[in-house]
């Protein structure tokens, strides 16, 4: 079983339509992985939730309820991701409703839960409740890096790195504020390294290379295990 944090920027093209082929190559390289390990897939928000969370701001919103904003965010991407598996695929609204999809053999599509929880956590919470051993995460980043390497021109390409290692980059990067960029947060680091679940890192674009992640293959990206 992989339980997958998929980035919610990559459902849409530079002119902020969805990318609908995008969408349909990646929904055939899922339900193949679907039909090997058994997937279950989290959707994120995207800049369509930042763009949410930006103007929540401008007019006085806590961080609370700009939290609520993205969650709703990433469950409108989530219904359309579910839309794009067909059949196969049923969307839920909470973990226990992701876990009986799955014992009938379904593939769950989940958005965020709570307000202060990442889909990244949401991730890795799915991930022990059912058992998964693996998380992969696709997004807009080949790698994880050292530093951020816009603007830190010595950051490393990391390309395996242990748990800890991991919890310390997202230190450094998790505000607990929404739609705050780091490259998994620091709840979900801490809930991967307590259940020892190996994190897969890979730019989601790149179906070639997401096929070889999921299917535990050699694969252009960074892996988490102690």
């Amino acid at each position: 079983m992989i339980v997958i944090s998929l980035g919610g920027s990559l459902l849409f093209g530079d002119n902020s339509d969805f990318n609908l082929k995008y969408l349909k190559d990646l929904s055939a390289t899922l339900l193949k992985a679907h039909a090997k390990e058994g997937t279950a897939v989290i959707v994120g928000g995207g800049r369509t939730a930042s763009k949410y969370v930006t103007a929540g701001r401008e007019f006085g919103a806590s961080e609370f309820e700009c939290d609520t904003l993205a969650i709703r965010v990433t469950r409108m991407n989530s219904r359309i991701v579910a839309l794009s598996l067909g059949e196969t695929a049923v969307y839920c609204q909470n973990l226990q409703e992701a876990e009986d999809a799955m014992k009938r053999g379904k593939l769950p599509v989940l958005g965020g839960l709570l307000e202060g929880i990442t889909t990244d956590a949401v991730s890795m919470l799915l991930a022990e409740k059912v058992g998964a051993n693996v998380v992969a995460n696709l997004s807009a980043i080949d790698y994880l890096y050292s530093g951020d390497p816009k603007t830190d021109k010595t950051a490393k390409k990391l390309e395996k790195v242990t748990h800890e290692e991991l919890t310390q980059l997202a230190v450094g990067g998790d505000k607990r504020m929404a739609r705050t960029n780091f490259p998994f947060d620091l709840v979900a680091c801490r809930l991967a390294q307590r259940s020892n679940v190996e994190l897969r890192f890979v730019d989601g674009k790149n179906l070639r290379e997401v096929q070889s992640a999921l299917e535990g293959k050699t694969f252009k990206g960074t892996v988490v295990k102690d």
